[in-house]
């Protein structure tokens, strides 16, 4: 039931602010039992954020207006989300009033979406050194890199039990190459250089998927 209100919503607003400007769009990123979380893109520069309730079927905000959420992510427990606001990450607890702010110790930047391992820890893919790597950071901002390369990127981590997909992009003079790597999910820090060349290294859990 709540999948085919997500889908009819998403269309019924899609048409309706498309018919009133080429600018200005609603569209859905998330849903629970509870609601449905929806991004409305005022303008190219201007978001807000809207929570329709499948069962009063009214709509509220869902956060202050000074906020631009990117990457939201529903917390495993479900007691609040998370999202990248101008580059900081941040924590929205239903019971709180203010998203609370997980400030980078080191300097990381340009993060991407981040995604939740447990009800306490996320990872995600960030700049550091010119280079993307894996970083794991706790709600008591904890940082770590756990997966990091001076020759190559990675991007997009997805755990999957106990392991974690990701993307990585080989850089060279002539042309990037991109593959998909899996590896054991660790707190240990993994340095990978050169893996193919050097079958001997201490990767041997990290291996090419496709």
């Amino acid at each position: 039931m709540l999948k085919k209100f997500f889908i009819y919503y998403f269309i019924f607003f899609s048409i309706s602010l498309s018919c009133i400007d080429a600018h200005e769009c609603i569209y859905p990123v998330l849903y629970s039992q509870k609601a449905v979380y929806l991004i409305h893109q005022i303008s190219s520069s201007n978001i807000e954020l809207l929570l329709w309730n499948p069962i009063t079927k009214k709509v509220t905000k869902g956060l202050q207006a000074r906020f631009n959420p990117a990457g939201l992510r529903l917390l495993p427990n479900n007691v609040g989300f998370s999202f990248v606001d101008n580059g900081i990450i941040k924590v929205q607890f239903f019971h709180k009033r203010s998203p609370r702010s997980l400030e980078l110790p080191d300097p990381v930047y340009d993060i991407n979406i981040i995604e939740w391992a447990d009800n306490n820890t996320c990872y995600f893919s960030a700049k550091k050194q010119n280079r993307y790597s894996i970083f794991q950071l706790t709600l008591d901002m904890q940082l770590d890199c756990i997966i990091s390369s001076s020759n190559a990127d990675f991007f997009h981590p997805q755990k999957v039990g106990k392991n974690v997909f990701f993307i990585e992009r080989e850089c060279s003079r002539k042309q990037n190459r991109y593959r998909v790597l899996k590896s054991k999910y660790t707190t240990n820090f993994i340095k990978y250089d050169n893996f193919i060349e050097d079958q001997n290294n201490s990767l041997s859990d990290l291996y090419l998927f496709i």
